[in-house]
């Protein structure tokens, strides 16, 4: 909410006019589209993001973290199978 709220300010529009949105979700939904997926970017930082096939989406920033929950996903979307 923070990010809409600069944006909007920024660009003089209304925050029920835009989405802003961190590039994570842009690369998850380019690089599986609808289907359950896990992505991992790393670099000066390290974010993992995913959704199972209902659509719902973890995101966190720690390996640890990361690995813990989105081995619980990908469980939990082998089970739906």
């Amino acid at each position: 909410h923070q990010g809409t709220a600069l944006a909007a300010e920024s660009l003089g529009l209304a925050t029920n006019r835009m989405v802003v949105l961190g590039d994570e979700r842009t690369a998850l939904a380019g690089a599986f589209g609808s289907n359950a997926g896990i992505l991992v970017i790393s670099g000066t930082g390290c974010i993992a993001v995913g959704h199972n096939a209902h659509g719902t989406i973890h995101r966190c920033g720690k390996a640890i973290c990361a690995q813990r929950q989105f081995s619980q996903t990908v469980i939990a979307a082998g089970e739906a199978r």
